[in-house]
């Protein structure tokens, strides 16, 4: 009878366990500018490793970086295939990533102007302790990107401070 007991203890805390999300966050730039686009985690518990395989537009966007988010103090690695748009990404951390934040940044270079879907295409977690696979919920993120940097205002201003001291040489 204790047997039982244990095991139905144990089947229902597994089961109660809720899933670890995984967001491609949104993001914004301008040709020509780099676009940080970080992959977050919530509800992360003993996160040992992680395997991605993320799509994006390989004409609006080219792979800068692939780097580490504050949550990830373990290694990580990845591979791009910037023809076909896809990036692999490998994350170890021998002490378990818990919590909510960045795992990972990918840095992109805007090409031109438009709209493009970064999909995680897979996705595989596994615990440090058990070895056992996590459960995951996906979410896609989006780079926006609009035309070139406009000159600021700093600039106008000193454009109108030659003018000035052009037209004072002259008077």
């Amino acid at each position: 009878m204790k047997k039982i007991l244990v095991f139905i203890i144990l089947l229902l805390s597994i089961c109660n366990v809720s899933a670890m999300s995984l967001k491609v966050s949104d993001a914004t730039g301008k040709v020509g500018e780099d676009v940080r686009v970080p992959i977050v985690v919530e509800k992360a518990e003993n996160l040992g490793s992680m395997d991605l395989v993320i799509a994006y537009n390989a004409e609006l966007l080219k792979v800068k970086s692939v780097g580490k988010g504050e949550l990830n103090k373990g290694l990580i690695s990845s591979n791009t295939n910037e023809q076909n748009g896809i990036i692999s990404i490998a994350i170890a951390d021998s002490k378990g990533i818990n919590g909510n934040g960045e795992i990972a940044v990918i840095t992109f270079n805007a090409l031109k102007e438009g709209s493009s879907d970064v999909t995680i295409v897979g996705a595989k977690a596994y615990d440090v302790n058990t070895h056992l696979e996590i459960t995951l919920n996906s979410t896609n993120g989006k780079v926006t990107i609009s035309g070139k940097s406009t000159p600021g205002f700093e600039a106008l201003l000193a454009i109108v401070a030659l003018l000035m001291l052009a037209l004072r040489r002259k008077a």
